[in-house]
This record gives structure tokens, C-alpha cells and sequence, in this order.
């Protein structure tokens, strides 16, 4: 089965949503996006009360979805843990939970394996630097247990709402890449694009969604168009890069108006 050709046009970037479009598992999901994307970002999460992480027969099924339609799978490692934890026992949980994930999910083919490191409440400097050691320790463990399993520089790092500047130094010198939030930058006021131009050559993925009265994860035809425009123009700087571009949006609709705005645009 082929699939149809020309999604992603002549830009830099592959296409990608999240499997939460529909309001349903997975499966129904990737189904349903199959012919739509190039790529699936796998939003997993586990709780003490549920767990969407696939069972090995899910896995064999969104594996023979890859195969015919030839898309791959952005693996977003469960994020309700706290990888920067003082409380080592939830610190080794964050470790031992990604490391779950990524044997499971380790025989799709997957374009990027994403994590947060979730912020602790800091109060000054030396909170912020213990927070950082701790962060270290994580990321040295998340190494050591993925490298046997994962080429682990598809392993990214995603911003969330403080500066990755802080971070980024850490990130790449542990052989990891970088997920760059575009939306999050937007609504926390941290975009610069020559920050952004600096971040994108480490970046096998961006996260793209509108942002409008300080709600994220909206459809793009929400946010402001001049930003959106500048992004897309310094995005078109790195032809022959692998880069997936996900849609971070949870809804038919957004999703669909999303793509609206980006072939009007002449993204594709």
C-alpha cells in the first residue's frame, strides 16, 4: 500500500500530530492520521491510576501501520514524573519510567524519543543549581540504560516554561538532541529568534501550536501571524535537515485548521 505523495512539499520538515486527535485510544488514532501526517507523536503518560503505554500487541499493530504507510513515531516518554526531583525515590522513577518506555517502544520506527525535564519550585540561585545536579544525575542514568537498546542522541529534550538556555550545554554534551516548543516560547515570551536559529540545528523535532490569551496547544490560525510567518521563513534556512514539524494539538478541528492555515500559507 503507498501512501499519497507531496504531503510536506518542498520545506525542510516532516509533518506530525499527536495521537490525540480523535477522542479515543491510540490506535483509532493513527488509523485516522495514517494518510493525513508523516509522523505520530505517541503522547504516553502513566499514573498510579492509568497508563496508556502500549501493550506489545499495540506495538505490533502501530509497527505494520508504520510499514504500509510509511510514516514514523515521535515517542513522547511519560511526562507526569519529576526528573529533577529532591526526592530521589521520584527521581529514579522519572529514570526508570523512560526506560520502560523506550524498550517497549524501541522496535517502531522512532524519529525521536522526547522528555521533560520538569522544573522544581526554585527560590534562588543555589535551588536552581541543585535542581541542575539533579538533572545531571537523570540524564546520566537515562544514558547509561537507554545506550544499549536506542542510538541515544534521539533522545530529546523539550523547553517547557524556564529559559533551556540554562540547560541546553548539559543536554548536548550527553549526546542528546533537542525538541524545540515553538508555542511554548511563544507564551512565555522567551522566543528570540537568534536564540531559535542556534537551537535548530540540534533539533530533530518542533512542537508547533497557537497560542492565544495565554492558552497553548491551540490551532495555529489563533496565533499571530507575523510570529508564525517569521518561524516558518527561519525554518526554510535548513533545507536537508531531518526534522519533523508536530502539529501539538489535541482535536479534529484544530488540527484541521492548522493545516489550513499552513496551505494557505504555502507551507505545503
Amino acid at each position: 500500500m503507498s501512501r499519497p505523495a507531496g504531503i510536506s512539499g518542498g520545506l525542510p520538515f516532516r509533518l506530525g500530530t499527536t495521537s490525540y486527535i480523535l477522542h479515543d485510544d491510540i490506535l483509532p488514532n493513527v488509523e485516522y492520521l495514517k494518510d493525513k501526517v508523516d509522523d505520530i507523536e505517541l503522547v504516553l503518560f502513566e499514573s498510579a491510576r492509568e497508563s496508556d503505554i502500549p501493550s506489545p500487541d499495540v506495538i505490533g499493530k502501530l509497527a505494520s501501520y508504520a510499514k504500509d504507510w510509511n510514516l514514523t513515531y515521535t515517542v513522547h516518554l511519560p511526562y507526569d514524573v519529576r526528573a529533577g526531583s529532591a526526592d530521589e525515590k521520584e527521581r529514579r522513577h522519572a529514570v526508570e519510567t523512560w526506560i520502560k518506555v523506550i524498550d517497549r517502544t524501541k522496535s517502531l520506527p522512532v524519529h525521536a524519543f522526547i522528555a521533560h525535564l520538569n522544573p522544581e519550585k526554585c527560590d534562588g540561585p543555589s535551588d536552581v543549581d541543585k535542581w541542575m545536579t539533579r538533572l545531571e544525575k537523570t540524564l546520566d542514568e537515562l544514558k547509561s540504560g537507554a545506550q544499549d537498546m536506542i542510538d541515544t542522541s534521539l533522545i530529546c529534550i523539550e523547553n517547557l516554561k524556564y529559559d533551556i538556555g540554562l540547560l541546553i550545554p548539559m543536554i548536548l554534551d550527553h549526546g542528546f538532541g533537542l525538541a524545540l516548543d515553538v508555542g511554548h516560547l511563544w507564551k512565555t515570551g522567551l522566543y528570540d529568534s537568534e536564540s531559535v536559529a542556534d537551537m535548530l540545528p540540534f533539533s530533530r523535532v518542533v512542537h508547533l501550536h497557537g497560542v492565544s490569551d495565554g492558552k497553548d496547544h491551540q490551532a495555529l490560525d489563533r496565533t499571530d501571524r507575523d510570529e508564525l510567518v517569521e518561524f516558518l521563513d527561519l525554518l526554510g534556512q535548513f533545507r536537508g535537515s531531518d526534522i519533523v514539524v508536530t502539529l501539538e494539538v489535541f482535536s479534529e478541528s484544530d488540527l484541521n485548521d492548522s493545516l489550513a492555515l499552513l496551505r494557505k500559507m504555502g507551507a505545503f
